[in-house]
């Protein structure tokens, strides 16, 4: 009889011993199901980036309106980032320049650099990316 509750204590031990490992294997599993799922949601995203650039001396006409196509479609719209890297103006002249983008959709959208009044305008640079699914 003593033997057999020796053997049932040890027993007990090595249960409670395999219920401990299930409990971190199955904490490391969820870790791991998490971080496949972040992956797995990454690349769901896509980004594309590129420059529009215009440019002309003497100064050039005003405004420059052109259409940017994605390289492939997203699949709803995405969000535009976009800003002007590079300015050259005349140096009389008060500098005004207004960048617009318009009709942003899952193929594309309109960019338009445009100054006015007095304004000599010889170029402008806009780097913009567009990110979503």
């Amino acid at each position: 009889m003593v033997y057999i509750l020796d053997q049932l204590y040890v027993m007990k031990s090595k249960v409670q011993q395999l219920e401990k490992e299930g409990k971190e294997i199955k904490t490391a599993l969820t870790s791991c199901e998490r971080r496949i799922q972040v992956i797995e949601n990454r690349k769901e995203m896509k980004c594309e980036a590129g420059t529009v650039k215009h440019y002309e001396y003497p100064a050039g006409k005003w405004p420059d309106s052109r259409r940017i196509d994605f390289r492939s479609p997203f699949s709803g719209t995405p969000t535009l980032t976009y800003g002007l890297y590079f300015l050259d103006s005349y140096y009389g002249k008060n500098l005004r320049i207004d960048t617009v983008v318009t009709n942003l959709s899952r193929t594309g959208f309109q960019l338009t650099l445009r100054s006015w009044a007095n304004t000599v305008l010889y170029g402008a640079y806009v780097s913009w990316m567009a990110c979503g699914k």
